[in-house]
């Protein structure tokens, strides 16, 4: 089709904040024959964008397909993360046209089952071909609403993760001297070292409570997606997987080491 023609459509991998697709999802959707808002050149990085441009940018469909989430957690998220109100908005402004895929088997990862996941973005996209190849209306497509209504029920699909309890204040996790003093020394460039040298003097700038210099190692990009490094650290002392970077008690990961134990086959 000519692309004048073409859906135009906004597959979005993340909610907050709001996320459209990079990478090779672009080419999906347009594989899918839609034609792709919100997303960076062939291969680029996933954008952050705000609600208000994503309804301005006029979608014909949206596809929520949360990074690692199937439906039923993915509903959860967009509920917590919006409210009720927010998404009613947005199904009554695209007349229902907004659909929830399963983030975690189809749009993860490129691979085999890629031709699956062009599937149900053709059927997401185009009207006549709803339900066409078996999708819909199983745990891997349904429209937002339907999903919702998962959720109500009780029903679980998909990834099984477990949220960590939500924070409303970071002033909770963040000592005095932890916040606005450090932020200069904050979004510089990662160093031009190794990565496992760079992973290394992270992790012992949080073992020290450094958590500005710890940010500051991060890329660009992942530094835009932490929002700030006051959320950075909130979110590394609500989660428990997290905390143990923070522990003395756990001995620090020698990088090093663990590339040798790979390359000598043991594990």
């Amino acid at each position: 089709n000519n692309n004048n023609n073409r859906p135009n459509v906004a597959l979005l991998e993340w909610c907050d904040p709001l996320m459209g697709c990079g990478y090779w999802l672009p080419e999906l959707v347009s594989a899918a024959g839609g034609n792709p808002l919100h997303c960076p050149p062939p291969g680029g990085a996933t954008p952050s964008i705000s609600f208000s441009t994503l309804m301005d940018s006029k979608p014909d469909v949206i596809i929520f397909a949360l990074c690692g989430f199937g439906l039923t957690r993915a509903a959860k998220e967009l509920v917590q993360s919006w409210g009720n109100e927010k998404l009613q908005k947005l199904k009554n402004t695209l007349n229902g046209r907004v659909f929830v895929v399963d983030g975690n088997n189809l749009v993860n990862r490129s691979g085999p089952r890629v031709v699956e996941s062009a599937e149900v973005m053709a059927e997401a996209i185009h009207p006549h071909l709803l339900g066409h190849f078996g999708h819909y209306g199983t745990k891997m497509m349904c429209t937002l609403e339907d999903a919702m209504s998962l959720v109500e029920a009780g029903v679980e699909t998909g990834s099984t993760k477990v949220r960590p309890v939500p924070f409303t204040d970071d002033s909770t996790f963040l000592s005095e001297e932890e916040s606005p003093s450090n932020k200069s020394k904050l979004h510089q460039s990662a160093p031009s070292c190794t990565a496992d040298k760079v992973v290394s003097e992270q992790i012992q700038h949080l073992r020290k409570n450094e958590f500005p210099l710890a940010f500051a190692l991060n890329s660009t990009a992942n530094q835009a997606r932490w929002c700030s490094p006051d959320q950075f650290t909130a979110i590394l002392r609500s989660h428990s997987d997290f905390q143990r970077l923070l522990s003395d008690d756990e001995p620090a990961p020698q990088i090093g080491e663990v590339q040798q134990t790979n390359n000598n086959g043991m594990k």
